[in-house]
């Protein structure tokens, strides 16, 4: 059996202005799975992919939520052939895709507006309180006292860091092991876990 499916992905991308139209780019992401073979040979529009693009009738319709389907028409330079070829040859290696322990896969988030609205917060309040001299060591200790475990963390050195970093991490495949056959665990890092990856100063 040979499968080829394709994600695509409408990214905005301007505006023009002189027909008074919207302007996306258009991300395809393809799948090709088989049973016969692992090269890019069997599936027939990939092994010449721009010109499978330019086959009379092919249509690009775009639909923005839940409202009517509209055509979108092409103005960007048609790929090239020889291009493609040179990169991706008919012999080139097409890997399955695989599911294999996305159970047990731990994926680590963090909340970017909390921590970038802390920062704003605090940089506010301190400059507010100092107007027209630079702030005591004291007073910025006690304004970002939230990252002075961060600080510590960072002060121990790389070792110490790797070693918090492993640590949530295997918190984190211990409890997706705890719910195998569900949904993947989404671990959501604390503020100053996410300021300590990214390596902030010490003090």
């Amino acid at each position: 059996m040979i499968d080829a499916r394709i994600t695509s992905v409408a990214l905005p991308n301007g505006v023009d202005r002189a027909r008074n139209v919207a302007r996306v780019s258009l991300f395809l992401s393809p799948r090709l799975e088989s049973d016969e073979g692992d090269t890019l040979e069997l599936f027939d529009a990939f092994v010449d992919w721009p010109a499978a693009l330019a086959r009379p009738g092919l249509r690009y319709l775009l639909q923005v939520d839940d409202g009517p389907e509209f055509e979108a028409t092409v103005v960007g330079a048609a790929p090239r052939s020889a291009l493609w070829r040179a990169l991706f040859p008919p012999e080139s290696f097409v890997a399955p895709r695989s599911s294999a322990g996305m159970v047990d896969r731990a994926y680590v988030t963090y909340p970017v507006r909390g921590v970038t609205g802390y920062l704003k917060q605090q940089y506010q309040e301190i400059t507010t309180e100092h107007l027209t001299e630079l702030p005591p060591q004291d007073a910025i200790t006690a304004s970002f006292q939230a990252l002075m475990p961060v600080a510590g963390r960072h002060a121990r050195g790389r070792h110490g860091l790797d070693a918090h970093v492993a640590e949530t991490l295997a918190s984190a495949r211990a409890e997706a092991a705890g719910r195998r056959g569900e949904t993947a665990t989404v671990v959501s890092l604390s503020e100053d876990a996410v300021i300590a990856a990214a390596g902030l100063p010490a003090g």
